[in-house]
């Protein structure tokens, strides 16, 4: 399935990458609480979006990101990312970590409405999960 972000400001995408880094790492940590625990394949997945949006964030002023993404991998990943934006949003940030960066509030919000999208435009079934989603999806329309 085609996702497209943007265009947007790299800046606040860097500013959303590094956050997301550390929340990744702090979830991804076998010491860690295994409630919020990712499993190594969202780990992976979610490092690989990372991964290749850092490149596009660096090479321009302007962010842009078109590709074809597994509509499977994307609706594992949306599923994964829900649950993380739930817990963030219901438990304050621990000590010494800030809450998602302002300036990448714009990156956030577009590129899970563009996963979002981008099930809709895929098929019925994947269009009602997108919406479900959508409607409890926190801080996403503020």
């Amino acid at each position: 399935m085609r996702v497209h972000v943007g265009p947007l400001p790299s800046r606040g995408v860097s500013e959303w990458i590094a956050y997301a880094r550390g929340v990744v790492a702090e979830r991804s940590d076998p010491a860690g609480d295994p409630a919020t625990r990712l499993a190594p394949e969202v780990v992976e997945g979610f490092a690989g979006f990372l991964d290749e949006w850092e490149k596009v964030a660096r090479a321009s002023d302007t962010f842009l990101w078109d590709t074809e993404v597994d509509p499977e991998q994307i609706e594992f990943l949306a599923l994964a990312l829900f649950k993380i934006a739930v817990s963030l949003d219901s438990d304050p940030p621990p000590r010494g970590r800030a809450g998602r960066p302002l300036a990448g509030e714009r990156f956030y919000r577009a590129f899970v409405n563009a996963f979002l999208d981008a099930m809709s435009a895929e098929n019925r079934s994947l269009a009602a999960y997108a919406e479900e989603l959508r409607s409890s999806w926190p801080e996403l329309g503020d």
